[in-house]
């Protein structure tokens, strides 16, 4: 009893404490429609996401070459190629080749600048530079790699020196096009434009040159 008399004077006390507090100022209604003014402001990063504008890329920084594609944030440029190892023979050769390109054609006279590939850069194309997304890069490894697996190791040869020119026609380059072993390279690629039909990406040239 004397606990329940002890709360209910305890309740009696709040309850006249409550009486002479002044009531809160109620809000003004707002309308329906109206905007709040306390609104944060986005983020940098955030508001620059579905920039239109396009990278500029300077020439200089990429030997030259220039895009085939408008760049769209969150693609990914790639292309599928073969390493090609050289002995050193073949390096003085290519460095004899380059050293006379250099003295017959001199940037000064106003001829084209020649830009020479390290020799660890040094490949076979076996696809066009296609975009991809990011959420691709999985799925599309893991296709390729199942098919490709499934090719044998071959032997090519190389031929004599030939000049190319890009789809463009913006840029040209020097290569070795490969003779013996070009059937093997023709399975190669339909193999991978196979892989590609998936995900819509271009196929390889029709008329296929494989060149160092």
């Amino acid at each position: 009893m004397n606990a329940l008399v002890a709360y209910s004077g305890s309740e009696s006390e709040d309850t006249s404490d409550e009486e002479n507090v002044a009531p809160c100022p109620k809000r003004p209604r707002k309308e329906v429609g109206e905007k709040s003014r306390d609104v944060l402001p986005l983020p940098s990063d955030i508001l620059r996401m579905f920039d239109d504008d396009e990278e500029k890329d300077s020439k200089e920084s990429h030997m030259g070459r220039t895009r085939t594609f408008a760049h769209v944030a969150g693609n990914w440029a790639t292309y599928l190629s073969i390493p090609f190892s050289c002995d050193g023979r073949f390096i003085r050769c290519l460095e004899q080749l380059c050293g006379y390109l250099t003295d017959q054609y001199p940037v000064a006279t106003g001829h084209a600048e020649f830009h020479v590939i390290p020799l660890c850069d040094l490949h076979v194309t076996v696809s066009r530079t296609v975009p991809i997304r990011h959420h691709w890069i999985e799925p599309l490894t893991g296709k390729l790699k199942n098919g490709l697996s499934k090719h044998h190791s071959f032997s090519y040869q190389l031929s004599d020196l030939e000049v190319y020119c890009n789809d463009t026609k913006t840029r040209s380059f020097i290569g070795l096009e490969i003779l013996f072993g070009h059937e093997n390279f023709l399975e190669l690629v339909k193999t991978i434009d196979d892989e590609f039909q998936h995900f819509r990406l271009p196929k390889y040239y029709e008329v296929a040159n494989f060149v160092v």
